[in-house]
């Protein structure tokens, strides 16, 4: 496993980049932020939050015009019909830089399943009160590329929620 830990004061974080470069955990004064991964957890739809790109949502039927162009993307989750929320959830990523409070994480795609070369970045902050994650992609094609980033967070569900 690869398992990257933040903290500042009470907060805590921790970062799988091994699975989907997805948040495993975060907790503020001992207290669960977001639904924490289960120990055993090994897909990104287990984890706490995980990131979306080179799109987010979904693609209908895999299949889009862009620039004059029919694209046809295969199902990328399970029997589901749609193409769903881009790679980089489904992809390990790459601890580029990593502090106390800090961590950049990086991931790269020659064209393929997505017709365009991609790169994207995530920035994690961890603050005494809070957390802030930046997500970055790049088009690092030779030719214009449609894109959209997201987070998918799963929050804890309790009688209170």
């Amino acid at each position: 496993m690869s398992l990257t830990l933040l903290t500042a004061g009470d907060a805590r974080l921790e970062i799988n980049a091994a699975i989907g470069g997805a948040v495993q955990r975060f907790l503020v004064r001992n207290q669960d932020v977001l639904r924490p991964a289960p120990e055993d957890a090994s897909t990104p739809l287990q984890m706490a939050c995980f990131p979306l790109a080179p799109f987010c949502n979904r693609i209908r039927d895999g299949v889009f015009a862009f620039a004059g162009e029919t694209v046809r993307l295969a199902p990328n989750f399970s029997d589901h019909p749609h193409t769903l929320h881009g790679w980089a959830w489904q992809r390990p990523w790459t601890v580029a830089l990593v502090s106390s409070d800090r961590a950049v994480l990086t991931l790269e795609q020659a064209a393929g399943e997505w017709p365009w070369s991609w790169r994207a970045e995530q920035h994690f902050a961890v603050r005494p009160d809070g957390l802030r994650i930046e997500l970055k992609l790049y088009n690092i094609d030779r030719r214009p590329m449609p894109a959209g980033v997201g987070l998918h967070p799963y929050f804890p569900a309790t009688a209170s929620t």
